[in-house]
């Protein structure tokens, strides 16, 4: 098994266990994670977009940690839901940066698997914004982006990766499990 694959993936289970459980500090883990998972996309497994995702995990990740650990903002932050309303919009709008996206991985990169890259890319920087701004919807966005992501890895022989979704997957139901239990004590106080 490729050694930054494993590492990788260990920094991103740290990340995504702790992000479950609403710790700031995951955002440390996540950004190490990515960032070298960044590497193995652009360099061994030639997924240019799932690259950009993993770096704008990186600067993501930075945010997220100032966000939820700002002395007035971290405080006020709740974990929250989204109006559906919102959820028609980034449907739309993740599916046209998806076509935007796979058109320019199609006529100017060489790359693999095009649209389903350009696809999960885009509606993982959905599911990380909402995750960062404490949306509760962000777990629902992930277990939908995730075994997509397994057949993804899968393809192009990426299985400790295939494996890490999994994972993820899994994690997923976890956080949104915490976090409505998290958000019932919120409003309960």
């Amino acid at each position: 098994m490729p050694p930054l694959q494993l590492a990788a993936s260990a920094l991103s289970i740290i990340y995504i266990y702790l992000a479950s459980k609403n710790k700031a500090i995951a955002f440390l883990f996540g950004a190490i994670g990515c960032a070298i998972w960044a590497y193995e996309d652009f360099i061994n497994i030639n997924l240019k977009f799932d690259g950009v995702l993993q770096l704008f995990y990186v600067g993501i990740a930075v945010y997220g940690m100032y966000k939820w650990t700002k002395k007035d903002e971290g405080k006020n932050l709740k974990i929250r839901t989204l109006p559906f309303g919102y959820h028609l919009l980034l449907l739309i709008l993740g599916l046209g940066l998806s076509f935007i996206l796979s058109n320019l991985s199609m006529n100017f990169f060489e790359t693999n698997l095009p649209f389903l890259d350009s696809t999960t890319t885009s509606f993982s920087i959905i599911a990380t914004i909402l995750l960062t701004l404490r949306y509760i919807d962000n777990w629902f966005y992930w277990l939908i982006i995730d075994p997509i992501y397994i057949y993804i890895y899968f393809k192009v022989e990426a299985p400790v990766f295939a494996l890490m979704m999994v994972i993820y997957t899994v994690m997923a139901a976890v956080g949104l499990y915490n976090w409505n239990l998290i958000r019932k004590r919120e409003i309960s106080t």
